[in-house]
C-alpha cells in the first residue's frame, strides 16, 4: 500500500451557495490546510461535542438542499450554543487566512472590481459567508479514514 498525500499547491474552486445561480459569481480558490493550520483551528473550537452534533445537523439540511441558513436555522444554532458563534466565526475567520489563495471576480460596493487578500476578506465580509467558506475549507482539510488507508 502506498501512502497517499495531498499534492502540496492543489488548489480548487469554490462558489458560495448564494452566488452559483450568478451569471458573474465570486470565484475563491481555496487548498486544505496543513495539518500544523488545522490544529491551530481547532484550538478554537467553540462548542463541546454533542453542541457540534446538533449543529452540523442542521448545517446538513441547508447544504443538502443547496442553500444557505435561514434566520431560524441561525437562531436554532446560537440557542444550541449560545455565544459560541462568534467563537465559531473566528474559527472559520482564520481557515479562510490560510485556505484562500485567490478571490476572482470580487466587486465592491459599487460595482467595481475589487483585489484584497485572504486576511482583509476574512475581516470585511459578513459571518455567514465567513462561515460558509471556512467549513468548506475546514472540509476539504479533513480526510476520511478510507482516504489515508488507500
Amino acid at each position: 500500500m502506498a501512502l497517499r498525500v495531498d499534492k502540496p499547491g492543489r488548489k480548487q474552486e469554490y462558489v458560495l451557495i448564494a452566488d452559483r445561480e450568478s451569471s458573474k459569481p465570486t470565484k475563491f480558490m481555496i487548498r486544505p490546510l496543513t495539518w500544523e493550520e488545522m490544529a491551530e483551528i481547532l484550538e478554537l473550537a467553540p462548542m463541546t461535542m454533542e453542541q457540534a452534533v446538533k449543529i452540523s445537523a442542521i448545517v446538513q439540511i441547508a447544504k443538502e438542499a443547496k442553500r444557505a441558513l435561514t434566520p431560524e436555522e441561525n437562531k436554532r444554532i446560537n440557542e444550541v450554543a449560545p455565544r459560541s458563534a462568534m467563537k465559531a466565526t473566528k474559527q472559520h475567520a482564520l481557515a479562510v487566512r490560510y485556505g484562500v489563495s485567490d478571490i476572482l471576480g470580487l466587486e465592491d460596493l459599487d460595482g467595481n472590481p475589487l483585489s484584497m487578500t485572504s486576511l482583509a476578506f476574512a475581516r470585511h465580509a459578513h459571518a455567514e459567508v465567513i462561515n460558509e467558506l471556512g467549513a468548506e475549507i475546514v472540509g476539504i482539510s479533513q480526510h476520511s479514514e478510507d482516504a489515508i488507508k488507500n
